[in-house]
């Protein structure tokens, strides 16, 4: 059976009559939707109409209609057809009396996907083929960034029966058998701390692998000094437990930006602390610059790699996190936790342009198969909506997460940041000292941040009071200590 001039390239991989059994059981029965949902869509085709029709089915149905064969029919009644081609009506009707199972449509589904990744493939190796060919030096890497990230995002664009994570029951049982024998035998390798003592108590020890952690906020709320305190408390180097390998991906921020933050964190409990922005500026005295130097030094030994590039999407984070992943392996040490900062200014690809809460989606999904696939875990920063500011009580909520897209469903653990001073700051009763009352309120907690867990699959859901200096981007366990 043909729809008219069926030709798609024939080097290419395509399996037209999977494509009319599906498109055939839907037409049969639209229940077949629900089989594929989720994993199948229209760019699988190779075939232009079957995806027309496929696409037309789907606009019906989420109109609350069934998609019959006469109303995609008439749905597609101003399409342009070839000359060749049959009468539409009459070849949707051939579709619907020669459709297989709807049984098996989930099937076909998967058919068509294998082809459309395999075409997608050959069209990925023919872009790395032209670009290695092309003259000029000093662009092997990005060559290879290229191909990695787009590797990556093929496996991710073509999973249909959440591959990842496939395993017998005893056999998932046996795994964690084997976990807590290495426990008690003191063998298990300990998971990073986030290096705050109650969030780990309250989400089982800290950064796991495999898992998706998300701190939300509101801009100046205290999201990227969270990052920086958390990771260099990973990576710092500590007798007696193993070495920690940190990855950050700073999307926003310069690397100069990022390691004046470490740097006044990692002074910021000594005699002499200084504000990161002085240290960025230069506004620093002689004695200040040797101090720096043995920081400089320390920090050599860290097993901490920052990568400043913007815009980069999930797959090429992906790729670039292997990489460091391998490099360490080389030395003997191992990557452990990912730091992404921040989610809505990830570069986004083509296949949702336009719909913001499916772009998100997607790369919230992505980095959760990558924290799955490279084992580590990865701490994604985001945004909050501006609907936390028109509320009395400025406190997050997992509502207020911005763009949301599937966020909460990827996430494992979901905090949120609450800083009152950033409203205290922008109070106009506490600018102008009016209020004596709102003022001794606002000293009262100038260094208050709350740690709202907002989702947690490894424990309970609570706030968590953290000490917070903006300035020296320095974040400690409760109540300051010295």
């Amino acid at each position: 059976m043909t729809a008219h001039a069926l030709a798609p390239n024939d080097a290419l991989p395509c399996l037209i009559e999977a494509e009319q059994a599906l498109l055939g059981a839907i037409l049969l029965n639209p229940d077949a939707l629900t089989y594929v949902q989720g994993f199948f869509e229209g760019r699988h085709f190779s075939e232009p109409l079957h995806k027309a029709i496929y696409q037309a089915a789907l606009d019906i149905a989420g109109s609350g209609r069934a998609p019959t064969l006469i109303a995609i029919g008439a749905e597609l009644s101003r399409l342009e057809l070839p000359a060749n081609a049959p009468p539409l009506r009459a070849y949707l009707a051939r579709l619907a009396v020669e459709a297989p199972n709807v049984i098996n449509a989930r099937d076909y589904a998967e058919m068509i996907v294998d082809a459309w990744a395999r075409r997608e493939l050959i069209g990925l190796a023919e872009a790395t083929a032209a670009a290695a060919r092309a003259p000029g030096v000093g662009r092997l890497r990005e060559t290879l960034d290229d191909l990695d990230a787009g590797v990556i995002g093929l496996r991710n664009a073509a999973a249909t029966r959440d591959e990842l994570d496939r395993s017998t029951l005893a056999g998932g049982l046996a795994d964690v058998i084997s976990d807590a024998e290495a426990h008690a035998a003191g063998d298990a390798r300990p998971i990073p701390s986030t290096g705050f003592v109650d969030i780990d108590r309250a989400i089982a020890g800290g950064y796991r692998p495999g898992r998706l952690y998300v701190i939300a906020g509101r801009p100046g709320c205290g999201k990227t000094v969270f990052m920086c305190a958390s990771a260099r408390r990973v990576a710092r180097p500590r007798e007696g437990r193993p070495q920690f390998g940190v990855d950050i991906y700073s999307l926003e921020i310069d690397r100069r930006e990022l390691s004046a933050r470490m740097a006044a964190n990692a002074m910021a409990a000594g005699v002499s602390p200084l504000d990161y922005s002085d240290i960025l500026s230069g506004k620093i005295e002689s004695e200040d610059i040797e101090r720096l130097r043995n920081i400089e030094r320390s920090f050599s030994r860290f097993a901490l790699t920052v990568d400043a590039t913007p815009q980069l999407a999930a797959e090429q984070i992906e790729a670039r996190a292997k990489r460091t992943k391998q490099r360490l392996e080389r030395q003997g040490k191992t990557l452990d936790v990912v730091f992404v900062d921040y989610l809505q200014i990830m570069k986004f690809g083509e296949r949702y342009r336009g719909r913001r809460v499916d772009e998100i989606g997607e790369a919230t999904a992505s980095l959760k198969a990558m924290s799955k696939r490279l084992e580590v875990a990865v701490v994604l920063l985001s945004q909050l909506s501006r609907e936390v500011d028109k509320r009395d009580d400025k406190r997050p909520q997992l509502s207020d997460l911005r763009d949301s897209g599937t966020i909460e469903q990827d996430a494992d653990v979901v905090i949120g940041l609450y800083r009152p001073a950033y409203y205290d700051q922008r109070n106009p009763k506490v600018i102008d000292g009016t209020d004596p009352e709102a003022v001794e309120i606002a000293a009262a907690r100038a260094n208050d941040l709350e740690a709202i867990l907002l989702k947690n699959r490894l424990g309970p859901t609570k706030a968590i009071n953290l000490y917070c200096d903006v300035a020296r981007s320095f974040i400690d366990n409760g109540a300051k200590q010295w």
